[in-house]
C-alpha cells in the first residue's frame, strides 16, 4: 500500500448508528484515492461491545477503515487493526463487567466517590500492562494532516473534548446521526462548538436551517442542504445485494416489521406492555398476521416480547431479526414503530408505516407546547406527517384498516411528506464525497 498522505478521521459518536448516514460517503471517500488513510474513533468503551461483525455496516466499514482507535473502560485508548480485532480485544469477563457496573452505581454517591478513583486507578494499571503493545496517545493519533467527520451535535459531549480538542484546527464535516426535522425548543449552545470558517453542516433539509443557526451559532455559509445519503439508489441497492436474504418460515405469509425501542421517559414498562398487547390481538389473533422483530442495539433483558407475544409463538407467531431495514421490508405488509428515524426510510421506499406511541398524560411530553395531531401529543415523525400515528387501540386499528384498504394512498400520503422535507435528486453520497475530497487535496 503506497504511503498515507491525508487522514481521514471519522468520530463514531454517539453510537454505532452514525454509520448510517455516513458509510454511503465514505465508501465514495474511500475509491477516491488510495492514499486516504482512514481512522474510525470510537469513544465510548460500549459501543465496541456492541460491534455486529455479522453486520452488513461492520462488513462494509471493514473494507473502507484502516485502523480503528477506541476507548477502554479504563479511559486508556488503544489501536486496532480491524473491527474484529477492536470486538476481540475488548471483550470483559465476567468480573470486569461486574465493576464497570458496580462503578457507575457508586459514583451517584459522594462518599464513595474517593473509593472509586483507587479502583479505576488500579483497573488503568492493568489496562497499561495488558494493552502495552496497543496503547496510543489520542493526540498524537490526530495529529496527521487530514479532516474530521463526524456530528456537530456530538462535539460538546463530554466523552468527545479530547478528540474535538486535538482535531478542532482541521477541516471538520457533520452529518447529524439521525434523519429528523427537529421540532424541540432550542437550546442554546453556540458557546460549546468551535464555530469557524472550516465547519462544513450537510443538512437533511431546508426546514433544518433555523435549528442550526440558532442552536450551534453557525451562519448560512456552513450549512449545505443535500438531502439524505443512504436513500441514494446505489446505497440501497448495495444494502440488498450484501445481506442475507429473508428466510422466516411462518404458517402464513403475511407479516409486519416492527422496529422495536427500549424501555424510556416516552416509553415505559406499562406503557410498552399495552401497546404489544394490542399489537397481538389485532394482528395475531384477529388477523393472522405475523410478525418480525428488530431490537433496538441497546434493548434487551425486558422480556416483554416473550411475555406478551408468548414464547411458544416464537418462529410460528413472531420472530426476531437484525437484518438491515432496507432488507426486511421487502415483503411485508407494513412497519410499526414506537419511535423510530427507520420510518422516513420506509417513507423514501414506499412502504406504509404506523408509529403507535401514546405521549398522554406524561408530563415530560403532553405539556402546552407539545406538538399535537388531533389534539394528542406527538413527536416529530407523526407531526410532519411522515408516518401514520396512534395512541390507542382504537386509532392503531383504523390505521391498519386503512392500509390494508387503501395502501396507494397511504403510500402516495407519506412519499409528498418525504418530497417536501427532503431534497430527492440522487447520488448526494457522492456529491458530499466530492466536497470533502477537494478540501482533503487542499490540506
Amino acid at each position: 500500500m503506497p504511503t498515507p498522505t491525508r487522514t481521514v478521521y471519522f468520530l463514531c459518536s454517539p453510537s454505532l448508528s452514525i454509520f448510517d448516514n455516513w458509510l454511503p460517503v465514505l465508501q465514495y471517500l474511500r475509491q477516491s484515492d488510495s492514499q486516504l488513510y482512514f481512522v474510525c474513533i470510537i469513544p465510548k468503551s460500549g459501543s465496541v461491545a456492541l460491534l455486529d461483525l455479522e453486520g452488513v455496516f461492520i462488513k462494509i466499514a471493514e473494507s473502507i477503515f484502516d485502523e480503528v482507535v477506541y476507548r477502554l473502560h479504563s479511559d486508556l485508548w488503544v489501536r486496532s487493526e480491524s473491527f474484529g480485532a477492536s470486538r476481540c480485544r475488548n471483550a470483559v469477563t465476567g468480573v470486569e463487567a461486574l465493576i464497570t457496573k458496580m462503578l457507575l452505581r457508586m459514583d451517584r454517591f459522594l462518599v464513595a466517590r474517593p473509593v472509586i478513583r483507587v479502583i479505576k486507578v488500579l483497573y488503568k494499571v492493568v489496562d497499561q500492562y495488558r494493552y502495552s503493545k496497543h496503547i496510543v496517545d489520542i493526540y498524537d493519533v490526530c495529529s496527521k494532516p487530514g479532516v474530521l467527520l463526524y456530528d456537530i451535535y456530538e462535539e460538546w459531549k463530554p466523552y468527545n473534548l479530547d478528540i474535538v480538542s486535538a482535531l478542532r484546527e482541521k477541516d471538520r464535516f457533520s452529518i447529524c446521526h439521525g434523519v429528523d426535522v427537529n421540532q424541540d425548543p432550542i437550546v442554546d449552545r453556540s458557546m460549546e462548538v468551535h464555530v469557524n470558517e472550516k465547519l462544513r453542516v450537510y443538512l437533511f433539509s431546508e426546514y433544518e436551517k433555523d435549528y442550526y443557526i440558532n442552536t450551534f451559532g453557525l451562519h448560512e455559509s456552513h450549512l449545505k442542504v443535500v438531502g439524505i445519503p443512504k436513500h441514494d439508489e446505489d446505497w440501497i441497492e448495495r444494502i440488498a445485494d450484501e445481506s442475507p436474504s429473508v428466510s422466516i418460515d411462518f404458517s402464513s405469509e403475511d407479516h409486519v416489521f416492527l422496529i422495536s425501542r427500549p424501555i424510556s421517559p416516552y416509553l415505559t414498562y406499562e406503557r410498552k406492555k399495552e401497546v404489544l398487547t394490542d399489537i397481538k390481538k389485532l394482528l395475531i389473533d384477529e388477523l393472522n398476521i405475523n410478525i418480525v422483530v428488530k431490537l433496538h442495539p441497546k434493548e434487551g433483558g425486558d422480556g416483554l416480547f416473550e411475555l406478551v407475544f408468548g414464547k411458544e409463538n416464537l418462529g410460528s407467531k413472531w420472530t426476531y431479526s437484525n437484518l438491515h431495514p432496507f432488507v426486511l421490508v421487502g415483503k411485508c405488509l407494513f412497519v410499526i414503530s414506537f419511535y423510530s428515524s427507520v420510518v422516513v426510510d420506509m417513507a423514501r421506499l414506499q412502504v406504509p408505516a404506523i408509529e403507535y406511541l401514546n405521549l398522554r398524560n406524561l408530563n415530560m411530553y403532553d405539556t402546552v407546547d407539545a406538538l399535537r395531531v388531533k389534539n394528542d401529543p406527538v413527536l416529530s415523525y407523526r407531526y410532519l406527517g411522515l408516518v401514520l400515528g396512534a395512541s390507542d387501540y382504537q386509532q392503531f386499528k383504523n390505521q391498519v384498516d386503512t392500509v390494508l384498504e387503501d395502501r396507494e394512498k397511504v403510500i402516495v400520503d407519506s412519499m409528498a411528506a418525504y418530497q417536501k422535507y427532503f431534497p430527492f435528486n440522487g447520488h448526494v453520497s457522492k456529491k458530499i464525497a466530492a466536497d470533502i475530497f477537494s478540501s482533503i487535496a487542499a490540506c
